[in-house]
């Protein structure tokens, strides 16, 4: 793959600066449904199907994990690298894993209440949030797994059907994805803030007050202030891209048949 000399929109102190270029560090074969996250200290979490592959910034294997009994795994959160969160829809559980990627414990949703979870993500004030499709709340459960907050029926308020597609938590602020609204902004309580006009998101990332979102084979950055959007370049790549993430001076980029890590 060759590298492009290319400007790199780099958010540092509120505003982003430009990085002349790309260096491909490594490259990792993929095939199949995949993601790719990574936590706060740069490790890349790989997923392919329902094996997640821990991996260090420069692309050496650490540990992985595999659970196939459990239905879909559809999200995995790295927020806090020592309790790694996997969630699956079907049999509405949530677990966690160290930094080994062994087990450390479970949570089973239903016996809190929360009847069709739909997503999850982990919170750094202590506790997970959930999106319940059956009356579309978010819910804040907290580390004694007591129900903490809740939004309210957001399908009342927007007027919408929300069917999301990714849920996160930064800075004080937590983030729901949906193809037909936008992403979704609300307060560290769960309540509704406002809504980004960015449609179509399923993959997204937020850096300071940018959000980073993967739309058409291309990602963009919206200030979620201002509202002002600009594309972020990527370095030159083969086939289309299917997820990203941003950390430590590296990027991580999923294209339909690798995983690309570049610093820059």
């Amino acid at each position: 793959m060759k590298r492009l000399l290319v400007i790199l929109f780099l958010f540092t102190a509120g505003a982003f600066r430009p990085a002349e270029d790309f260096h491909l560090l490594h490259q990792l074969p993929v095939s199949g449904n995949a993601s790719v996250t990574t936590d706060p200290l740069g490790n890349c979490y790989l997923t392919v199907g329902n094996q997640v592959l821990k991996f260090d910034p420069s692309g050496k294997p650490l540990s992985n994990f595999a659970q196939v009994d459990r239905g879909e795994l559809r999200g995995v959160d790295a927020l806090n690298p020592l309790k790694v969160l996997l969630f699956y829809p079907d049999f509405a559980q949530i677990i966690l894993l160290n930094t080994q990627l062994s087990v450390q414990s479970t949570i089973n949703l239903r016996n809190l209440d929360i009847q069709q979870p739909w997503l999850a993500c982990s919170s750094l004030n202590d506790g997970y949030w959930v999106f319940d499709l059956q009356d579309a709340q978010l819910k804040k459960i907290g580390l004694d797994l007591q129900l903490q907050f809740q939004s309210g029926n957001l399908n009342q308020l927007l007027r919408k059907r929300l069917v999301p597609t990714a849920l996160l938590e930064s800075q004080e602020s937590v983030f729901l994805a949906d193809p037909e609204a936008g992403i979704l902004v609300f307060d560290r309580f769960g309540n509704y803030d406002k809504t980004l006009p960015v449609p179509g998101v399923r993959k997204f990332q937020v850096i300071g007050e940018e959000v980073l979102y993967l739309q058409n084979d291309s990602v963009f950055a919206v200030n979620r202030k201002t509202l002002e959007e600009h594309l972020v370049v990527l370095p030159s790549h083969e086939g289309a891209v299917r997820d990203f993430r941003f950390e430590q001076q590296e990027l991580y980029l999923l294209t339909t048949d690798a995983l690309s890590i570049y610093s820059f």
